[in-house]
């Protein structure tokens, strides 16, 4: 369960990662996206993990 309720923002975070109008818009954002991005993707990898 924890890692389909963190890949899901992961996915969509990540996808607006890519985008150069939010990167330059909104610097703030897309550093604070990043370091939600770490915490996410570090849940996703150890729950793929677990048995």
């Amino acid at each position: 369960m924890t890692h389909f309720v963190s890949v899901i923002p992961c996915a969509v975070l990540g996808a607006f990662q890519f985008s150069p109008r939010f990167r330059r818009r909104w610097p703030a954002w897309h550093r604070a996206a990043e370091h939600v991005l770490v915490v996410l993707g570090v849940a996703v990898a150890f729950s793929a993990l677990w048995p």
